[in-house]
């Protein structure tokens, strides 16, 4: 009796042992991917996209994140893409905040995902993470709703409301997301500086490596990051004319922001009265709209003009001088309405 009691226990020691042995590893998560569309009712744009890069240092963790707008307009708002980056002494999974996506129930992600196909929904953002899962690249997406963002009681659902939180974490390391940014696109001065991203990460990018992240978008990240390179096209402002005299010293008028946003071009004229020494005295405008005619005496009225020349039958010492100048956008979207 005694010895198979001692044979039982032995063989159960045996199957707890093997047992153990078989059983799987944690997996240790040491980066991970993630892609944001936030998508408006609004616009344009309608969408922005993020794409947070998690990556693991000696000491914390470096995330990055890269902003990509489409094309708004495209006389002065074109694709657009920023970057940042920071470090964190968080680890990985601290980051993760505490969960292990490689064990989220992939049927209760389905469940949640059918939450968007039941009520109507004006804003929103489609979320994918992408993680190393013991070799295999495992990617999971969350559909975040207006309600989720504005209501006090959404009841957003727990894989949901997890995600939410990783991208609050991501967002606070990384600076404002694109809700802070402003409802209407301003025009772009100047050129673009470079982005002082890793060149591997550029070039993934570029690539279509990030693509999969925004498998319902109608706009690829890598298409946008292309064009974004693009210099920006600069509206041009030139002297037409200037009659009977040309000027010596001048500086042409800045493109009003206003005429900028309205796509409105156009060759406004005035009628500058000139002092015996070449100064504008005076500036009559009298041809042209009058969203230019701001800018137009801003600049005209710093001119110089050559001396007159001496003369003794002079009766009205100022001269009158008709320039004419042409605002221009130079970009595509005008010349198409040609």
């Amino acid at each position: 009796m005694r010895w198979g009691v001692c044979t039982l226990a032995l063989l159960l020691s045996v199957c707890r042992s093997a047992s153990a042995q078989d059983a799987p590893k944690p997996v240790e998560i040491s980066g991970f991917v993630v892609g944001v569309d936030s998508y408006f009712d609004f616009g344009p744009p309608f969408h922005y996209y993020e794409i947070f890069i998690a990556a693991p240092m000696q000491e914390g963790t470096k995330v990055e994140k890269f902003t990509l707008t489409p094309l708004a307009r495209s006389c002065y708002a074109p694709e657009k893409t920023e970057y940042v980056e920071n470090v964190t002494m968080l680890s990985a999974k601290e980051l993760l905040v505490g969960v292990d996506p490689c064990k989220i129930s992939q049927k209760d992600l389905n469940r949640e995902q059918k939450r968007k196909h039941k009520e109507l929904n004006f804003g929103g953002a489609n979320i994918s993470l992408q993680v190393s899962c013991g070799g295999t690249t495992r990617t999971i997406q969350a559909s975040v709703l207006e309600r989720d963002w504005f209501l006090a009681h959404p009841g957003t659902p727990k894989n949901t409301s997890w995600t939410l939180k990783l991208l609050g974490k991501l967002r606070n390391l990384t600076g404002p997301g694109v809700m802070d940014k402003p409802i209407f696109a301003m025009p772009e001065t100047g050129p673009r500086a470079p982005l002082s991203a890793d060149a591997a990460n550029l070039e993934h990018l570029s690539s279509g490596k990030y693509d999969p992240l925004f498998p319902c978008a109608t706009d690829k990240v890598s298409e946008i990051y292309r064009a974004s390179l693009v210099p920006l096209p600069q509206p041009r402002v030139t002297l037409v004319s200037s009659t009977p005299v040309e000027p010596v010293h001048f500086t042409l008028p800045v493109y009003p922001r206003l005429s900028w946003l309205a796509a409105h071009e156009g060759e406004p004229s005035a009628v500058l009265r000139v002092d015996p020494q070449g100064n504008v005295l005076a500036v009559e405008m009298y041809m042209g709209s009058a969203l230019f005619e701001g800018a137009v005496r801003d600049a005209v009225k710093d001119w110089k003009f050559p001396p007159a020349p001496p003369s003794a039958e002079i009766v009205d010492p100022l001269r009158e001088v008709t320039v004419r100048l042409s605002f221009e956008l130079n970009c595509k979207a005008n010349q198409d309405k040609r």
